[in-house]
Parts: C-alpha cells; structure tokens; sequence
C-alpha cells in the first residue's frame, strides 16, 4: 500500500533528558510509532515494532507509522509505491554527506523495493535563502565536502542547496521519479517554522508517515487518521478536529484582539483550524495543515465562551 505525509509542530523541551523521556512525552498516542535517536549519522533501523530506536538517523517499517523531527535539516520519506515498505530518515548536512540518502535507499531495495517504484518526499527544512558560509571559510570547505552539488559559490558566499544534493544523489542511485519538495524554508518562512538557526532549539518539526496514497502533493490537510495518533502534549488526551463554527468564531475574536495563549502572548494570525483536548479545555491551532501541538500556543476555550 502507497503512504502519505503529515506535518506537526512539537516541543523539544526535556531533549536533554534520555531519548526515551523525550519520544514518551510526543504529543502521540502511546506506543503507536516508531521514531530514530537523530544523532547525524548515515545509520538506519529496521522498526519492526513500535517504539524509539537509538543510535540512527532512521527507520524503515512496513508495519507502524513513522516519524521524524527537524528544526532546519531535511525530514525525508522514501516510500515504495508496489510494497508497504517505506523509510523516514534525519537528513541534516552531515548525515547527508555520511550517506543516509544512499543507506535509504539500499535498505529499502533489501526489503523489497525497486528503484523504479520509489517515491521521495522532502518536508520543510533551511533554503539556500538562508543557508550560507562565508567563501573561504574553514567552514564552507567542510560543506562543500559534504554537499558537492548542492553547494555553490555565489559572490562571496557559499550557498547550501539540500533539496538539490538529495535530488542529485537519488537520480545518481537510479531512482526514477524526482522527489517531491517542499520548498518552505524553516529560517524565514512567513509560519516561522522551527528553525536552529532563527530560533535556537525550543520547538522541532515532525514529519509522520501515515498509510494511504502518496499523490502529486505530499502536504495534506489534518484527517482522521493524524488526529487519532496525536495527544494532548500535557495530558495526553485525545484530540479531535474543532468545529467550523468554533473556528470561526474564534478568529472574529482573535481579529478584535480578544485572544492569548497559554503563554500570556496575543495571538495574532487567525487559525485555519483547530484541535480540541477531549475535556474541551483547550484548542491547539493549525495553520498551514501543520497542526502546532505546544501547550503555551493553545487557547483556553472556557475564558472565551466558546
């Protein structure tokens, strides 16, 4: 069965507790997927259960979903269109330049997968826009190492290109379908995505793989099948789509300035949707189809009336 994508908002707070702590306060349903350690490196695990798995960058499954989590390197899926096989790898410069994309794609040809019914999709992550080293610098000759292609001069600059040294080293493998890229980038997307770089290291995008097909456009609106796995961060109680009607009254309030967040700060952007805790508390947003799952960006619904 062919997959498809989705995108959350989380917390890294407490990373520098064990991994473990860490995947057991995702804002997911308990037991229910398997995630990689992240530590830069070219290293995959098979996930043949759920759970956390230490010491990779990423897992193949064909039996959970799957996720990953980014603040500027590329969160990536490999997925096999004929088997139920797919990859969800950490692509960060180094790990890239170990060679994950092509560990990937060679543990998937193992399980089963060709490299004509392959498909590739890669999330948000840093843009050239933003990525860039002073030419000359001890630095940039590191990265030029790790990105041949990806990495080009331009004036006085380096310019780093992650989606382009991916592409370039799929097509080098002999996948045949070009990767589907989102071309949002982390450090100065208008959503201000997490992003290392703009931010330091407070929040993390994810990445999950879910099942059903994977189309021309890998970002997709929230479903059933996302809200069933994500949990209230604080509690983890479930959560279930807002109303339209809520929403909408929600965003006449926000536009009359009546809003803050569990934070103290006001909020300022209408939503484009919602996710309520089961008590009904509290909503936390989502825009862009990224539902934002941070206890100091959800709304207390109760002080509203709604």
């Amino acid at each position: 069965m062919p997959h498809r994508l989705a995108h959350v908002i989380v917390s890294s707070a407490g990373e520098s507790a064990p991994y473990r702590d860490w995947f057991d306060a995702l804002p997911i349903t308990p037991g229910s997927g398997a995630a990689p350690e992240q530590l830069h490196t070219a290293f995959i695990a098979h996930a043949s259960r759920a759970g956390w798995y230490s010491g990779v960058d990423g897992v193949v499954t064909r039996r959970c979903w799957a996720l990953v989590r980014t603040a500027d390197c590329v969160p990536m899926a490999l997925i096999d269109q004929s088997t139920e096989v797919r990859a969800l790898i950490h692509a960060g410069r180094a790990g890239i330049g170990a060679g994950i994309v092509e560990t990937a794609v060679a543990t998937l040809m193992e399980a089963g997968a060709t490299t004509e019914t392959l498909r590739a999709a890669v999330g948000p992550h840093i843009g050239g826009c933003c990525y860039r080293f002073p030419w000359g610098s001890p630095a940039a000759s590191v990265v030029a190492d790790q990105i041949p292609v990806g990495a080009v001069r331009d004036g006085d600059h380096l310019v780093v290109d992650l989606a382009r040294e991916i592409t370039a080293r799929l097509r080098r493998l002999g996948v045949a379908c070009a990767p589907l890229v989102d071309s949002r980038c982390t450090c100065c997307h208008p959503m201000k995505l997490p992003s290392h770089r703009r931010e330091g290291t407070m929040r993390r995008h994810s990445l999950l793989s879910l099942s059903g097909p994977l189309g021309e456009e890998h970002v997709m609106n929230v479903d059933p099948e996302l809200v069933s796995i994500l949990a209230c961060p604080e509690t983890k109680e479930p959560v279930e789509l807002a109303p339209h009607d809520l929403v909408t009254t929600l965003n006449e309030m926000i536009r009359a300035g009546a809003v803050k967040n569990r934070g103290g700060e006001p909020v300022a952007e209408p939503v484009d949707g919602g996710l309520i805790r089961e008590d009904r508390r509290f909503l936390y947003p989502i825009r862009e189809d990224i539902p934002i799952m941070l206890i100091d960006e959800a709304i207390e619904l109760p002080p509203l009336g709604l």
